[in-house]
């Protein structure tokens, strides 16, 4: 019996200039007609800046991708990511980069196919401690009501900001690495835990081989090494990059890479893993049976 995997993709609301690490969306139904759908973008989708010294700016590029005007509005705040790894809201600090930020413009209207740049400064009315401060600004455009509208959709576009104070630590292990069959192909969930004072990201790339065509750790970290986009290695049956989701300081997380794939029914595979934990060189293989 073999399982035909249907591969998912992100798609990017009309044409996306950059990708977003992190950012929210909030969308909301509603019975009353309400307004139009808007076509928002940013760039870059986070930044970091070094506050060590006090002081410190930067600039964020608002993009309107409608053939209408866009008035939008931007607000600040504390946020984490939760168990689902999705940004939410938290209440602020003393330390938190939100209570030193200030935006200039809060508010401003963009021309069709036009942008706007935001600009940003950090003015810390405390010593920052060592490590990361975040914050979230986020740009959500103000529709105006549509007679003819039956959904009310609200967006926004979030863009982290890093703010870090020296000496800075990104440290951290991947915990734990499990695979799981879904009727899709497999889940890759990796349990990575933070222990420095800043985020750290996974870089790198997996690939899944019929056991049978294994070439070995070795080979297979290199092969992945040098795997270029949407390569994938011989002898493979998938491959692709790691999940790059961030983990927060003091933070654990189950990060899931799905990854669709045909597999036979009780035939044994092997997924490895190559690449790198920040600074840490990271290489680990599993090998499965697919039920």
């Amino acid at each position: 019996m073999r399982r035909r995997g249907s591969g998912f993709r992100l798609t990017q609301l009309l044409r996306v200039l950059t990708a977003v690490a992190l950012s929210a969306a909030a969308l909301s139904l509603s019975a009353q007609p309400s307004a139009k759908p808007t076509g928002i973008a940013v760039s870059p989708g986070n930044v970091t800046v070094d506050i060590s010294s006090g002081s410190a700016g930067g600039a964020i590029r608002v993009f309107n991708l409608n053939s209408d005007p866009m008035t939008v509005n931007a607000n600040v705040s504390h946020f984490d990511l939760d168990a689902g790894n999705k940004v939410h809201a938290i209440p602020p600090t003393p330390q938190s980069l939100d209570q030193w930020l200030l935006i200039n413009p809060l508010r401003f209207t963009i021309p069709p196919g036009g942008s706007q740049v935001v600009r940003f400064a950090v003015r810390p009315r405390a010593r920052p401690d060592p490590g990361e401060h975040r914050a979230m600004v986020y740009f959500s455009p103000q529709l105006e009501s549509d007679p003819e509208a039956t959904i009310n959709v609200a967006v926004r576009m979030g863009v982290a900001i890093y703010g870090v104070a020296q000496p800075v630590r990104r440290l951290g292990s991947v915990q734990q690495m499990q695979v799981s069959a879904t009727t899709a192909g497999v889940d890759l969930a990796l349990t990575v835990v933070s222990t420095g004072n800043a985020l750290v990201r996974l870089n790198g790339h997996y690939g899944i081989w019929p056991e049978s065509n294994y070439p070995g750790d070795s080979a297979a970290s290199r092969s992945l090494a040098r795997l270029e986009r949407d390569a994938v290695p011989e002898a493979a049956l998938a491959a692709g990059r790691l999940p790059t989701t961030p983990v927060l300081a003091g933070t654990e997380r189950v990060l899931v890479q799905s990854v669709p794939v045909d597999l036979e029914s009780g035939r044994r595979y092997r997924i490895a893993i190559q690449g790198e934990l920040q600074d840490t060189p990271l290489t680990a293989s599993v090998t499965f049976i697919a039920e």
